[in-house]
């Protein structure tokens, strides 16, 4: 275990081009606790969203994520993350986030965690964030078709979140 945990932080310092690689190899026998202290000293962030992942520490990898977007963000690895968190608060960060940095594919991650958020506060989240000429496109899955509704946000985001995350018929 030791000799792969210790090859790990020396990529880490010197070859970060292969640390992904040996990360994915040996995570069983890496020291992951020891490893993601010398991905955060170094900066690696997608090293570290993994790590993180590896260990079980969802909170900290959506947070690592959101903290170092252009670095550690992968929209489907996120999805996947975030409906295993532990707080409730990284729900509405999350949904933050991806108004500020990610607004054409918040839609899947609204369908992802939908059943755990409250949509009173998505919906004021969304009415803080977004500016009067933002236009929003949001899914409806009604009998197994897709509807596209593009609308401005001034009278219908409200509506259009309620389908989004309620569903359809109300």
């Amino acid at each position: 275990m030791g000799i792969f945990t210790e090859l790990g932080v020396l990529y880490a310092r010197y070859r970060e081009e292969k640390l992904m690689e040996h990360i994915k190899l040996f995570s069983t026998r890496l020291n992951i606790p020891k490893l993601i202290r010398a991905c955060d000293e170094q900066q690696h962030w997608k090293e570290l969203t993994y790590l993180f992942i590896q260990y079980d520490e969802f909170d900290n990898a959506a947070t690592t994520v959101m903290n170092h977007s252009p670095e550690a963000w992968d929209h489907m690895q996120f999805k996947d993350v975030i409906v295993k968190v532990a707080s409730v608060e990284l729900y509405y960060k999350a949904v933050h986030f991806y108004l500020q940095e990610h607004p054409d594919v918040i839609n899947d991650m609204l369908n992802v965690i939908a059943l755990r958020v409250d949509h009173t506060r998505v919906v004021d989240i969304m009415r803080k964030v977004c500016n009067f000429y933002t236009l929003f496109t949001a899914s409806i899955l009604f009998s197994d078709v897709t509807y596209w509704f593009q609308m401005s946000f001034c009278n219908n985001i409200a509506c259009c979140l309620d389908f989004l995350l309620l569903g359809w018929p109300p």
